[in-house]
């Protein structure tokens, strides 16, 4: 939820200084493209950790054995 509020504050601030002309515009780009990063960043870190926490289960030969069995019967 924080990171929501924070993405909202940095996207009115970006719309804000935008409005202010030639110079709000480049700060304003500037901000909502470091935004977009560091939302790429944090997705591509909340990705791998999910990835690290649930691998999948990791089964014994002998289980996959006797599913191979079930299988061919």
């Amino acid at each position: 939820m924080r990171t929501f509020a924070l993405i909202l504050g940095m996207v009115i601030v970006g719309f804000g200084l935008f409005a202010l002309d030639i110079f709000g515009f480049a700060v304003g780009f500037g901000i909502l493209g470091g935004l977009m990063i560091e939302i790429l960043i944090r997705l591509n870190d909340n990705d791998k950790r999910l990835r690290k926490s649930n691998p999948g289960p990791r089964h014994t030969k002998s289980e996959r054995r006797s599913w191979v069995e079930r299988i061919e019967e």
